[in-house]
């Protein structure tokens, strides 16, 4: 119910009316010509203070919604429901009464015990009413701080996920890294011994001069001298140190190709894992997003009140 009711209603000895709109306190009640307001509630909307002209008196419920004794008895009460004069509230509109005394509705519910699979068709909120509440009489709904706490515990949850699948991308991008430049340098090695052989090969069979071939060794190393030592060295390669640069070549050959194949293999896992991540992303924040959907319907409602 929304707005604001006028509800007058005429018992044998008197007339009584009443002001008041559902979710919206403070509300007022007009009563054999006095005048009570109810200034607090807590996130349930069960009014906790009262104040009859300059005497505020608190009131107090068990869990089910029962008055405690010696507090006052108002127009809105337990879940911010109508409360009749009898200690029984009227639910939906009217459409089930409800006794917090038995703890239980005064007519079988025949919609909500087969939608909640409650079989005790009288039951209220089917035994949970600290987290729960039954504004319609048919079906229950989860109560302000119950579902605040579900709400930042799943997005903690979330948060805690996303992090958790963040760090396990995080080392396999740094695994993939790492043999990614391990791999550009058995490929530059294996290069510069490739360059080294078929330099030397050239000069000793003749190909090229002398001068070409210091040029070129000049600029594969370009921090040693031309024709100097180093040169030298390598030009005149012996047919052991041939085969030995060689077979270092076909070596790292072979292990340029089991890094290659080892990135090969984590690149699918690294897509899954960024999939992952990127899910639990979304999920912690639209879990984040329904806390601040909450925190500012809380807040409206709140505007509402003052009001």
């Amino acid at each position: 119910m929304t707005g604001v009711w006028q509800v007058t209603k005429k018992h044998a000895s008197y007339t009584k009316d009443s002001i008041f709109a559902l979710g919206s306190p403070p509300h007022t009640r007009r009563y054999a010509l006095a005048q009570s307001k109810l200034l607090a509630t807590d996130l349930s909307k069960s009014i906790l203070l009262t104040a009859q002209g300059a005497v505020q008196q608190n009131n107090a419920y068990s869990p089910y919604g029962e008055l405690r004794p010696g507090c006052a008895r108002n127009l809105l009460a337990y879940n911010g429901e109508y409360l009749e004069q009898a200690g029984l509230y009227l639910l939906g509109h009217g459409n089930r009464v409800y006794s917090p005394r038995l703890m239980r509705f005064l007519s079988p519910d025949r919609t909500g015990v087969f939608l909640q699979r409650n079989y005790n068709a009288y039951a209220y909120c089917n035994g949970d009413p600290i987290n729960y509440s039954d504004p319609s009489g048919n079906v229950r709904s989860l109560k302000q701080r119950a579902l605040d706490t579900i709400l930042t515990s799943h997005a903690d949850s979330s948060i805690a996920v996303a992090e958790i699948t963040k760090k396990r991308l995080d080392a396999r991008t740094t695994e993939i890294g790492k043999l990614s430049r391990k791999l550009t340098s058995i490929e530059n090695s294996k290069k510069e011994l490739e360059d080294i052989l078929s330099i030397s090969t050239q000069y000793q069979t003749k190909k090229i001069t002398s001068q070409t071939a210091g040029e070129s060794l000049q600029r594969l190393m370009p921090f040693t001298d031309l024709n100097g030592d180093a040169h030298r060295k390598i030009l005149n390669l012996s047919p052991e140190d041939i085969k030995k640069h060689t077979e270092t070549i076909k070596n790292k050959t072979l292990e340029a190709k089991k890094t290659r194949q080892q990135i090969a293999d984590l690149q699918p896992l690294l897509e899954i894992e960024a999939i992952v991540y990127l899910d639990a992303v979304r999920t912690a924040q639209e879990a984040v997003n329904a806390i601040d959907r909450q925190y500012w319907k809380s807040g409206y409602e709140n505007y509402r009140i003052r009001q």
